[in-house]
């Protein structure tokens, strides 16, 4: 357990250092970290199902947003957005959609916006 807490705590330090949230994703109030899942990966689905169309491959220790206001499928899919590596602009490109929620661990967004600077 403790173990995980580190994990989760230092996500959260490098999301607010990289700039993972961004202004126009405001309406994300939770974070989540990818844990070790059977395949070393973690599916992105556009549609809440195993056999949707695969967007992105998360992977252990991604850090994702949790915009829980999208309520579609069941409780075992979360909509999550991620930002796509790379690029450092004022509008941050992100790609979204649903992963199983068996293999995250959702914790409190840090207040990235007045740490770095938005």
């Amino acid at each position: 357990m403790a173990e995980l807490l580190v994990k989760i705590f230092v996500a959260a330090i490098v999301a607010a250092l990289t700039g993972i949230f961004s202004p126009a994703h405001a309406a994300y109030n939770e974070c989540a970290v990818v844990l070790k899942t059977p395949d070393g990966f973690l599916a992105l689905r556009d549609k809440p199902t195993a056999n949707s169309k695969r967007i992105l491959k998360l992977h252990r220790g991604d850090v994702v947003e949790v915009d829980k206001s999208v309520k579609k499928g069941s409780p075992k899919w979360t909509w999550v957005s991620k930002q796509i590596d790379g690029i450092i602009e004022e509008t941050l490109p992100f790609k979204s959609g649903f992963v199983s929620s068996r293999y995250i661990q959702r914790f409190q967004c840090p207040d990235a916006a007045e740490g770095i600077g938005f």
